[in-house]
C-alpha cells in the first residue's frame, strides 16, 4: 500500500511542478517557392500560375471525358470543337469566355441577336442523314439568368 501511495505521490509531485509545456508556433510552406517539387504524386490536379507569381496547386476540372457512348461533347474551353469528332462547326457567332463556368474553364456565351452555333453531323453521326438510333440523352448546362423569353436552345433540320 505504501509504494502505490509514494507512486501516486511522486507522480502528482511531478505533474504540478513540471514547466510548462507550450505549443511552438511553426509556419510550413510546401510548393510556394520550390514549385510543388516535393509532391509524390498528383492526380486530378492542375498547376497554374498563381499569388505573387509562385504557381497554385488545384483539382483539375469536372470535366466529361469522350467515351464509346459519346456522340457529341463541347466544353467551351478554348472554343466550339466536338472532342468526340462526329461534328464539325459550321458557323458561330456565340463567345468564349473564362469568366464564367460550370464544369470545365470556360462556357459559351449566346445572344438571342446572334444565330448561335452550326454543327454539321460527319459520316455515322447520329444526327446525320439516314441515321436510325434509339433512345439517348442530351445535357446542357444553362445559366438561365441570362436566357429571353422563346429563346431556341436547340433546333434540329
Amino acid at each position: 500500500m505504501k509504494k502505490e501511495t509514494f507512486t501516486l505521490f511522486t507522480a502528482a509531485v511531478l505533474i504540478f511542478t513540471a514547466p510548462p509545456a507550450y505549443a511552438l508556433e511553426e509556419e510550413i510552406r510546401i510548393g510556394r517557392e520550390d514549385g510543388w517539387r516535393d509532391i509524390i504524386e498528383t492526380r486530378n490536379t492542375t498547376v497554374s500560375p498563381g499569388f505573387e507569381g509562385y504557381l497554385d496547386l488545384s483539382l483539375h476540372h469536372g470535366e466529361y471525358r469522350v467515351t464509346e457512348k459519346t456522340e457529341l461533347l463541347i466544353h467551351f474551353n478554348t472554343g466550339f470543337e466536338d472532342e468526340a469528332g462526329n461534328y464539325r462547326l459550321v458557323g458561330s457567332n456565340a463567345e468564349v469566355t473564362d469568366r464564367i463556368s460550370r464544369l470545365g474553364a470556360g462556357a459559351g456565351l449566346f445572344n438571342g441577336e446572334r444565330e448561335g452555333m452550326v454543327l454539321a453531323p460527319g459520316p455515322g453521326a447520329m444526327f446525320s442523314r439516314a441515321s436510325v438510333w434509339g433512345d439517348f440523352t442530351i445535357e446542357f448546362w444553362l445559366y438561365p439568368a441570362t436566357l429571353e423569353e422563346g429563346e431556341t436552345v436547340l433546333l434540329w433540320q
